[in-house]
């Protein structure tokens, strides 16, 4: 069986998304031993999307694995419909995949701008890494607009906070979700009706190694709150305070601690910058890149 890099993300990541219990089952499955036949297959190669600037239309074929063959003046698309995780797999790319296309957009003369579309309920902190970075790095060639395409949570908003303008498409697709929660699989009373005791043992050089989830898996979180989720959570929060900054109503109740909310309501929070629709955010997008053209001839 070949290693599978979602199985490893399950057993040692903290998660910053919402509406875990839909996920649940299938993390239980996995995790009590199940297989998903398809992780453990080859995925296809990426496919880069482009936007016609113009008419809005698809310029990439389905199969497109560069920029080379969409018009000058093109927009990038990349969307994210799943559960944000670094790595891919068969079923779903990863950020880093993301962050690929996202650096090499940013480099080609045929691309002035992207488009980054949320679908997801965030994933693995270690997901934001690197899109993050990627996007820093993409927005001092090119601007970024993420979209909220019916919701945008959790690890997705700290990511798509990183754009140059939020735009939702439309008044009910959510948002927020700004959090971070740890869930434990604790398996020893079906270990030990099996007749399976798991011994682990740890030298005096090492008794804080693996203490805050070896006091969780006993009751006690406080250690597990303190150490790692609180200052993830506070990091989160710092995060979007930084990259939305005057735009947010900190006044509202629960903005940076984990509420969701509808975009008709997050408008008027700063959370987003407009509701609109894929071509708004389109003209957007190529607004900015015309002032980001101008900027660049100004300095030159």
């Amino acid at each position: 069986m070949s290693y599978s890099k979602l199985l490893h993300l399950l057993l040692s990541e903290r998660w910053s998304i919402h509406a875990a219990d839909e996920y649940k089952d299938n993390i239980v499955r996995l995790l009590s031993g199940g297989s998903f036949f398809e992780l453990e297959k080859e995925r296809e190669p990426l496919q880069r999307m482009a936007l016609n600037s113009s008419t809005g239309e698809l310029v990439t074929p389905f199969d497109a694995e560069s920029y080379d063959d969409v018009p000058r003046g093109s927009i990038a698309l990349i969307q994210i419909n799943h559960v944000m995780t670094k790595f891919g797999n068969w079923c779903m790319w990863g950020t880093e995949d993301y962050a690929r296309m996202l650096d090499e957009a940013a480099e080609h003369p045929n691309i002035v701008g992207a488009l980054i579309g949320y679908h997801s309920p965030g994933g693995a902190t270690s997901s934001v890494i690197p899109l993050k970075n990627s996007i820093i790095k993409a927005r001092t060639k090119i601007p970024i607009v993420s979209i909220v395409d019916s919701n945008m949570h959790s690890c997705a908003y700290y990511t798509g906070s990183y754009g140059d303008k939020i735009i939702a498409i439309d008044p009910m697709a959510e948002l927020g979700s700004i959090g971070v929660m740890a869930m434990l699989h604790n398996d020893k009373e079906r270990m030990k009706a099996e007749g399976i005791k798991v011994i682990e043992i740890y030298p005096p050089e090492s008794s804080f190694k693996n203490k805050p989830v070896r006091e969780a898996l006993e009751g006690k979180e406080q250690l597990l709150i303190e150490e790692e989720l609180s200052p993830l959570a506070k990091h989160f929060q710092d995060i979007v305070k930084q990259n939305r900054g005057s735009k947010l109503d900190l006044s509202v109740e629960g903005l940076l601690e984990g509420k969701t909310f509808f975009a008709q309501d997050a408008l008027g929070y700063g959370l987003i910058d407009s509701i609109g629709t894929m071509e708004t955010a389109l003209e957007e997008v190529l607004t900015l890149s015309r002032n980001h053209q101008m900027k660049n001839i100004i300095n030159y």
